[in-house]
């Protein structure tokens, strides 16, 4: 079985300070857009029943660029691999 490398995979989740929030006190310790109670699932959610990050953004009055670094951080991290 592969190992995890920790230092990489902590480094990836020091990439999301400031775009996202894990915090027990908001939605029972859901992701959240940081400085929002807004869930990242719910962008997701969005996203799959065609609406575009722009959409989101204005609808749930969110910081559109902070939305679009949020899912460039994103994709950054699910093209990285975390073993050893």
């Amino acid at each position: 079985m592969a190992q995890i490398d920790l230092m990489k995979f902590t480094s990836m989740a020091t990439s999301f300070v400031g775009l996202a929030n894990i915090d027990p006190e908001i939605l029972s310790g859901k992701l959240v857009v940081d400085g929002t109670r807004f869930p990242i699932s719910r962008i997701f959610a969005e996203l799959a029943d065609g609406s575009t990050l722009n959409e989101i953004a204005d609808e749930f009055f969110l910081d559109k660029e902070k939305v679009k670094r949020l899912f460039q951080t994103i994709a950054l991290v699910l093209e990285e691999s975390y073993t050893k």
